[in-house]
């Protein structure tokens, strides 16, 4: 038996109102679920990740490069 998650949160972003994202999300028999305006809290674990993500990878690609 495999887990499947019954829903999606995402932020307020325009990439995540897009109506592909909406259809697949239909597709797979979920719901997209939108945080609240001005509220990143909310979505903390998947915030504090693109922050560590970007901090740690990112930013070390862009420094790598300038050399």
């Amino acid at each position: 038996m495999t887990w499947k998650p019954r829903q999606v949160r995402v932020d307020n972003t325009p990439e995540f109102e897009s109506i592909a994202l909406k259809n697949w999300v239909t597709q797979k028999y979920m719901r997209l679920e939108f945080i609240k305006l001005g509220s990143p809290y909310q979505n903390g674990y998947v915030e504090r990740f693109n922050r560590s993500y970007r901090e740690e990878v990112l930013d070390l690609y862009l420094f790598e490069s300038l050399q």
